[in-house]
């Protein structure tokens, strides 16, 4: 039954996603060639599927070009789904206000709490050109301080400058509205200012209207009476009636003749721009979606003027004083939003005159002569005062006429290489020349510029203006001074808190980023996910994108990607399905991506979130349908769909948080409403609560406090914790109605008030706080209660509430206070001692005292306890030893005795150290003891001949069956070309029966790699034939593969210098391996798998004669790796060797194997001089013959019959013991 439910809600879900997408509304039917969908962004009451079904019309078939408005449009799409509601309704630009305002009065004081001190943290400056600070609307000007300057952005509020832009200070940040898209300064009282509210130009900010102040932008009146909802895009003031306004909005033509009490609309439209005739104010011209206005009543009535183009969608007015009755028309066309045409008026707007419609001035190149434009979008117009011939117009880049428009010169380019002038960011919104000093100011994307010589030089003044919109931020999660942006219009940088700068990372428009927390590495996203990495500093490639490593599929404007918290070589990134690399620090083109989900729709993922408590649970959302898989890292992940346990179904999943140490705990945010879920996410229970029913872009959690949650919003950020019943504005220090797009939160490891929560806004930048704390309750608790005399004990410190400082009295301990939050205090005299803490921070303070907190010993005494790396030299060395001291219970004085005393104490050190440093002088056996103590008493730990200078006599075994420890004195050394492995000891079936042999491993590790085994140093002196023995076991990878070797070296000089004695390597005829060849990894299955068994040749015994006598003997294993499989070594025996050999030659020679393939191998050890071999056939003839000189590792011939074909052969050894006759068969 529950599979039916949840087949029957996947299929409900999935017609929703469909209809998500594809709603059938009212669009127009000449949507394809018509940029309807332009004015439909601008309409309050706009349908969201409406827009998008006709923008999706009109792009059909069209190709995408820089400054075509496509981008413009997928940003404002981005931002309008995730708010709009299952049937496309937008939320009605009053209505956060009204939220706000709502949620305010019923929440009371909050001055008991602590609600936040935040604090800007910029981007302040632009380094000018191609990368900005943030989009500006409209510009105003002081009509008697040249110095001051006022600007206004779409969703970054009022500024005003007194010194000419080098601090600019915001005015609205009390408002609920922070988008400005028109200015008004009054020209009799140049304290009051009119502000039209909303985004004239792209939506990102709702409109409400009017807003007027009266002391210079000190408070403000809303005046809004008539045009509640609209967007305000300019507004004009009568010449000489001062209380008497006309404003373009988006809901019309509006007019105030009582300075904004009441506003009447006298024509509807979504009006841009207005204009008096420079000496007549009767005369009134106005704009909207490409049509030409005239009133001859100051606005009461309006004519549309005809006989300009009817496929227009915007217009803009240029006049000026120099020839009042002259009035140009700048047009933008519906079919691609490129230059449509300039026009000229000399009868005050009655009629005009088609100037020019070449070259495209509206587009992105320098020349013009690209097809596209984005006027709907970018679009401005002024003309010189004193020249009517000379008129600057701007569209992505900045134009310039002296000819009345019939000729044009581009000023500037929006690229980092410029154009014929220099570089200026792209996208002009408003230009407007001072009436003081005659320059000419530019808002644009990027900020605000001027220039003081008509256009040959712009300089940048958009210095300390925080109005960059933020899409997402990445917070370093081990350095607080670290966050990275993605900014619209203006690339991804991020912040170095050391010196308060912003570095860029890329250009474009900036969406997701985050840093690796262990290397220098920082990711930054395009829009679609294309997915940039830098390192130190340095751009490092394309890493992530449709077509790039894999990929097949594009992402959401803003698409998602999380590194994973246990291993940062791991990336996840969501674009329809979600995709996992293994290797994102690899080089760039060499990062693979695999496809994780198998999901068929072509809608994007909007949300990943991996599990802080258990990293291989990972979640997902796809609009309103949620994911999770407990195995993020199998090899074939599996997902469980939980959009059936949803409590809503028709709204976005917009946020998922996890809980730090509960996996099961998970939360989401859908669209306005926030749940939690305990069984990770099968129920869930709605925790809004008094929340704002508003848009809520983001929730956090904080590990430092019990279901601390913190919830970003289009109206500030919220918070609760297990101790609250209802939610607390969080957002002392934040505009009013700031647009929370992210947050992050940076834990300080030493201390907690360190921590911080940083925000990205979408119009005033990033911000920081200190995170929720309320008044604290101290509390602490003691590590080590129980110790001896003269040792350390640790507080930690548990106290809730956040403290910000902290003061400890310890009676008894030194120091006896202490301000740090987990202290170490040293305690001399035994006893009980009591322990006090005083925590307090902004809220309050609170103590706590625990009587015989610390209990002091009288009985413990310390137990001496010491080591050295190596326990036996070699007689001539002379060794220099550090000793290692884990002597317990903090002794008071250590006290050193080496017998026989034959040592000098090196390096300031002395008897009386702790860790001395000695050097023996003579060979022999040494005694070592340690003596130490404290308040309670002695102790002596002596080791009988621990040190020993002098070779280990006969017979040297080593079978294994202990770690290769200081005891054993053997050392390793890796010699590495290539990827080496290490002698280790494993646990295997062993010709011992211990169980237990030395392993290199070669299976696992590549080719070119040499190990060495080092034997203690060896005393043969008085031997006369001692004999070195091994066993071995090995196996070829392959039959055709390169054989791995093992070569056995001897030094009689403490290993300074090393002869080769042995090599050994498979040649494919049982010479050295010990099994047939496995492409598996070889491992001894049982004692027949070592040397002697059925399969190779026996166990090697190599003579040592050469070296008897010697007393400074050292044996050297080398294991070579040629990517081969496994080599094992056991039963390691240095010993006399047999002094009477055996009585028949026959016992003394081996020959094997037998029968053979054709390679013979001949083996002794009793045959130390030189001897003559004969090989006959059957019949007795002699086919080869030779003399051959014995080698010291015994393996002393190999002969080759392969080329005499099979059958019987004969081998005769004539040597000064005899003759020895062998028949070998030949297969």
């Amino acid at each position: 039954m529950k599979k039916v439910i949840l087949l029957l809600f996947i299929i409900l879900s999935t017609s929703f996603i469909k209809s998500y997408g594809q709603q059938q509304q009212n669009v127009a039917p000449d949507s394809t060639n018509y940029t309807y969908w332009v004015e439909q962004m601008h309409n309050p009451n706009a349908n969201f599927f409406d827009v998008q079904k006709a923008f999706n019309r009109y792009w059909a078939n069209r190709k995408v070009t820089k400054g075509s408005g496509w981008k413009v449009f997928k940003r404002w799409e981005y931002m309008a789904q995730q708010r709009a509601d299952f049937t496309g309704v937008l939320p009605a630009p009053i209505s956060i206000t009204r939220a706000f305002y709502d949620f305010k009065r019923k929440a009371g004081s909050t001055n008991s709490v602590f609600t936040g001190d935040w604090k800007c943290l910029g981007p302040f400056n632009s380094p000018g050109g191609y990368i900005g600070v943030g989009r500006i609307n409209a510009i105003a000007f002081s009509p008697t301080d040249p110095q001051t300057l006022y600007i206004g952005a779409p969703s970054g509020g009022f500024w005003v400058t007194h010194n000419h832009g080098a601090n600019w200070t915001p005015l609205t940040d009390n408002l609920p509205s922070l988008g400005v898209s028109a200015i008004l300064i009054d020209k009799t009282n140049a304290n009051t200012i009119y502000l039209g509210t909303g985004d004239r130009d792209a939506g990102d900010a709702a409109g409400i209207g009017v807003y007027k102040s009266t002391d210079g932008g000190s408070s403000w009146l809303q005046m809004n009476t008539g045009i509640v909802s609209a967007t305000v895009g300019k507004i004009i003031q009568h010449p000489t009636q001062p209380q008497t306004l006309l404003a373009a909005t988006s809901s019309g033509i509006a007019i105030t003749t009582n300075g904004g009490l009441l506003w009447t609309l006298k024509n509807t439209g979504n009006f841009q721009d207005i204009q008096f005739n420079p000496s007549n104010p009767s005369i009134v011209y106005a704009t909207a979606s490409g049509a030409f206005y005239r009133s001859v009543d100051t606005g009461s009535t309006w004519t549309k003027i005809t006989g300009f183009p009817t496929a227009v969608n915007r217009g803009a007015i240029g006049v000026g004083p120099s020839a009042p009755n002259v009035v140009y028309f700048l047009l933008s066309n519906s079919s691609n939003s490129a230059f449509a045409g300039f026009y000229k008026s000399t009868d005050a707007g009655l009629t005009f005159q088609l100037v020019v419609n070449s070259p495209n001035i509206l587009a992105g190149d320098c020349a013009g002569t690209e097809t596209n434009g984005q006027g709907w979008y970018d679009l401005a117009i002024t003309v010189e005062p004193t020249d009517i011939n000379t008129v600057y117009v701007g569209g992505v880049n900045i134009w310039k006429s002296t000819t009345g428009g019939t000729s044009w010169q581009v000023l500037s380019g929006w690229s980092p290489s410029g154009c014929a002038g220099q570089t200026v960011h792209a996208d002009q919104h408003f230009f407007g020349i001072s009436p003081i000093n005659g320059r000419l100011y530019i808002g644009n994307d990027g900020g605000i510029c001027y220039t003081a010589d008509k256009g040959t030089k712009f300089t940048e003044i958009a210095q300390n203006i925080p109005i960059a919109q933020v899409y997402k931020i990445g917070q370093h999660p081990a350095y607080t001074n670290l966050l990275a942006n993605g900014f619209q219009d203006n690339g991804s940088s991020y912040y170095d808190g050391n010196n308060k700068s912003w570095n860029l990372l890329m250009g474009g428009d900036g969406m997701t980023c985050a840093y690796d927390p262990i290397d220098n590495i920082v990711y930054s996203t395009l829009y679609y996910g294309d997915i940039y990495r830098t390192n130190n500093g340095i751009y490092n490639g394309k890493i992530a994108g449709n077509g790039t490593n894999n990929i097949t599929e594009t992402g959401g404007w803003v698409t998602p990607f999380i590194i994973d918290k246990s291993n940062s070589n791991v990336m996840f990134a969501g674009y329809n399905n979600i995709w996992r690399s293994q290797n994102c620090k690899a080089t760039a083109s060499n990062v693979r991506w695999e496809k994780i989900t198998t999901q068929s729709w072509t809608k994007s993922i909007n949300v990943i979130k991996q599990s802080t408590a258990n990293p291989k649970i990972l979640y997902y959302a796809t609009e309103n349908l949620l994911f999770r898989t407990d195995d993020c890292m199998a090899t074939n992940v599996s997902f469980t769909t939980l959009s059936g346990y949803l409590p809503v179904k028709t709204k976005l999943i917009t946020a998922i948080e996890t809980h730090p140490t509960n996996e099961n705990i998970v939360y989401i945010i859908a669209r306005d409403q926030v749940f939690r879920s305990a069984d990770k996410g099968l129920t869930w229970t709605e925790i809004t609560l008094n929340l704002p029913a508003i848009y809520k872009s983001s929730i956090i959690y904080n590990k430092r406090i019990n279901e601390g949650l913190y919830v970003g919003t289009d109206a500030g950020i919220y918070y609760k914790d297990n101790t609250m019943s209802s939610w607390v504005l969080f957002s002392t220090g934040l505009p009013v109605s700031v647009q929370v797009e992210d947050m992050a939160i940076y834990y300080d490891k030493n201390v907690l008030a360190n921590d911080r929560i940083r925000a990205g806004t979408y119009g005033r930048g990033s911000w920081e706080s200190s995170l929720f704390y309320s008044k604290p309750t101290a509390k602490f608790a003691v590590v080590n209660p129980s110790i001896a005399p003269n040792c350390t004990v640790q507080f930690q410190d548990q106290s809730s509430g956040i403290p910000s400082t902290y003061k400890w009295t310890f009676s008894g301990g030194t120091p006896s206070t202490s301000t740090d939050i987990n202290p170490t205090v040293r305690y001399d005299i035994p006893g009980k001692w009591d322990v006090k803490l005083v925590v307090t921070n902004s809220m309050g303070a609170d103590s706590v005292s625990m009587t015989s907190a610390v209990d002091i010993s009288s009985t413990i005494i310390p137990t001496p306890a010491f080591a050295t790396p190596l326990l036996k030299y070699c007689a001539s060395e002379q060794p220099t030893i550090t000793f290692s001291n884990s002597t317990d219970y903090c002794p008071t004085f250590y006290q050193w005795t080496v017998t026989p005393n034959n040592v000098h104490y090196l390096n300031g050190t002395s008897a009386s150290s702790a860790t001395p440093s000695l050097q023996f002088t003579q060979a022999g056996k040494y005694q070592v003891s340690l003596k130490t103590g404290n308040y309670n008493g002695t102790k002596i730990e002596t080791k009988t001949d621990y040190i020993i200078v002098q070779g280990n006599k006969l017979p040297f075994e080593e079978q294994f069956t202990a770690n290769l420890s200081a005891a054993l004195s053997w050392q390793i050394s890796n010699t590495k070309t290539g990827s080496a492995t290490s002698w280790n000891i494993v646990t295997t079936p062993t010709p011992s029966g211990d169980n237990k042999a030395l392993n290199a491993n070669f299976f696992q590790t590549g080719a070119n790699g040499t190990t060495r085994l080092i034997t203690p140093s060896i005393d043969l002196t008085g031997q006369t034939n001692p004999v070195l023995s091994f066993k071995h076991a090995y196996a070829l990878r392959d039959i055709n593969a390169a054989s791995d070797s093992l070569m056995v070296s001897v030094s009689a000089d403490c290993g300074a210098t090393w002869t080769r004695i042995f090599t050994g390597s498979e040649n494919g005829h049982g010479t050295f391996a010990t099994h047939a060849p496995t492409t598996t990894e070889f491992i001894p299955a049982t004692k027949d798998d070592w040397s002697g068994g059925s399969f190779g040749p026996k166990s090697f015994e190599i003579d040592l004669t050469p070296w008897a006598g010697k007393d400074n003997v050292k044996l050297m294993f080398e294991a070579y790796s040629n990517n081969g499989n496994n080599l094992y070594l056991d039963n390691i025996l240095v010993a006399a060797g047999t002094q009477t050999a055996p009585a028949n030659l026959s016992e003394q020679v081996s020959i094997y194997p037998n029968p053979s393939e054709g390679i013979v191998n001949i083996e002794s050890k009793w045959l130390k001089k030189k001897f003559h071999l004969d090989v006959m056939n059957w019949t007795g003839t002699t086919i080869q013959q030779r003399d051959i000189t014995p080698a010291y590792d015994g393996l002393l011939n190999q002969i080759n019959l392969s080329k005499m074909g099979k059958g019987i052969y004969y081998i005769r050894i004539t040597a000064e013991q005899g003759v020895f006759l062998k028949k070998i068969v030949i297969i």
